[in-house]
């Protein structure tokens, strides 16, 4: 009988540990009894090799079996817990985080027992430009080939042989690539989606390959999902949704470029989501370990990026711009370029932006938090925004370039934010113990009625707490350069550079 399992966390995924007998060998005749131990089984998941970005983050599980002892000892390259040149591992709240070095290289994170060194389990990590990991396969199944026989031609659907080569590579560690051209998609033709990943697999779409969404009545459905799945990729080109050519007639929130849900190990890289529907990019449903890198989301209609229960996740040297929002009972909403807010019962944990552009939306350039109304119900915590640029966000109400509410133990950090119609940075009802540090802070603008009290503030603490905003360069904003009116714990607001402000 297998004994109890006991759960850690070892960077996002669970760390399991199963607690097993030691094995026990009996001798012949009248002899002596002998015991004989057998060397504990260690497991580590994801087995690797696996790629990382720079500064990226990834959970590791480990599973051991045949101890008492629950003691792993973790390391990068043989130091305990790594360093900045390795990467480090370290425990955070029951959470141990694997967080690569800045530059690029190769390096091994390993498990060994403590009670019993013999069992040992490593991981190859390759930090590197590009997250998309080498195919564990040769195979390349071209959608234009036999059987498959796509057009791309623009005028034929072709859903059903995209679809066929993706599952025929499903599972495989092959590859689906698809050349130039624009391939049309029914989005609602298998389960409400156009084309569903599979697990260990890569869709590569070619430069100047183009999946558009044909033209529904319906916003149910995702141009590209990834549900239930383990260790995908899709990488390249551009997927186009309908917002321009559908017959959808209501305001619904639906219609998705890309989503991910209840999925682990997935990368997006290099992927323009563009005129969606809804959202160019959704995360929901407990996704872990998601990669965005080097994505392009522009024009879409609510926001660029929605993430709603995610735990691991990095978005690196990514861009989202031009997101329109809309009307709904004469109430302009969303607009945003990304959107990180839970729903009731859901969390949102240890999500690092790092080298993004908030380019020109409607809405926040990037908002992170429960809602007024979800607070206490719905969960964000571990969020790190960091050498981001903040740009020209914030035409309607709420806009501001970098936005936290009700959410505590976050890092906003080395950001430039310029032209905000609205506040720049914005920590308000419940943004508590936030780091605010070395951001540069330029051209606020006052926003039009009815957003009353946006008035081009470069920062603002509002109904918040335990909060530190130092280093910071604020210039040049229509309104007050540093406005902190907390009504809780006291706010650590100096030394910050300001100049050239108004009142």
């Amino acid at each position: 009988m297998k004994g109890p399992r006991i759960r850690l966390y070892g960077s996002i995924m669970p760390l399991l540990i199963a607690l097993g007998g030691l094995g026990l060998g009996c001798g012949g005749g009248g002899g002596h009894a002998v015991q004989v131990t057998v060397a504990p089984a260690l497991t580590v998941a994801p087995a690797g090799p696996v790629t990382l970005n720079a500064r990226g983050r990834l959970a590791f599980t480990a599973t051991i079996t045949g101890s008492t002892s629950t003691a792993l000892t973790w390391t990068v390259d043989g130091l305990a817990g790594g360093n900045a040149t390795v990467g480090t591992l370290v425990a955070d709240g029951g959470v141990l985080m694997y967080t690569a070095p800045g530059t690029l290289g190769t390096h091994t994170v390993g498990a060994t027992s403590v009670a019993d060194a013999r069992a040992v389990a490593a991981v190859t990590v390759t930090v590197a430009q590009t997250c998309v990991p080498a195919p564990a396969s040769t195979t390349v199944l071209n959608v234009k080939d036999a059987p498959y026989n796509a057009k791309g031609d623009g005028l034929t659907d072709d859903t059903a042989a995209l679809a066929a080569a993706v599952a025929a590579a499903a599972g495989t560690g092959g590859t689906v690539t698809v050349p130039p051209g624009t391939y049309l998609i029914n989005p609602t033709a298998n389960g409400h989606a156009g084309i569903r990943l599979g697990s260990h697999m890569t869709l590569q779409l070619q430069d100047g390959a183009v999946l558009q969404a044909m033209s529904t009545s319906t916003s149910d459905y995702a141009v590209v999902l990834a549900s239930g799945i383990t260790d995908a990729t899709l990488a390249g080109g551009t997927i186009l949704g309908n917002r321009t050519n559908n017959t959808i007639t209501d305001a619904d929130e639906n219609g998705f470029g890309i989503m991910i849900m209840d999925s682990q190990q997935v990368v997006v890289d290099g992927v323009t989501t563009r005129d969606c529907w809804c959202d160019g990019v959704y995360v929901g449903n407990t996704s872990r370990n998601v990669t965005v890198n080097n994505v392009v989301a522009d024009g879409n209609r609510r926001n660029a990026m929605s993430i709603t229960s995610a735990d691991g996740m990095v978005v690196r040297g990514s861009t989202f711009e031009n997101t329109i929002g809309f009307l709904e009972n004469g109430i302009f909403w969303s607009g945003g370029g990304v959107d990180i807010e839970p729903n009731v019962g859901e969390t949102v944990a240890h999500v690092q932006f790092l080298d993004c552009a908030f380019t020109t939306n409607s809405g926040s350039g990037l908002g992170f938090g429960p809602s007024g109304a979800n607070q206490g119900l719905a969960f964000v915590n571990g969020i790190l925004v960091d050498g981001c640029t903040a740009t020209g966000n914030g035409f309607h109400q709420d806009g501001c370039g970098i936005g936290v509410e009700g959410t505590s133990g976050n890092q906003v950090t080395n950001n430039t934010v310029t032209g905000t119609v609205g506040i720049g940075i914005y920590l308000r009802s419940g943004a508590d113990n936030t780091l605010v540090q070395g951001n540069t802070v330029t051209g606020s603008l006052s926003a039009p009625a009815p957003s009353a009290g946006w008035n081009g503030t470069g920062i603002e603490l509002y109904q918040t707490g335990g909060n530190t905003v130092t280093g910071n360069t604020i210039t040049g904003n229509a309104g007050p350069g540093l406005v902190d009116s907390t009504d809780t714990s006291p706010n650590v607001t100096t030394p910050n550079t300001l100049s050239g402000n108004g009142s």
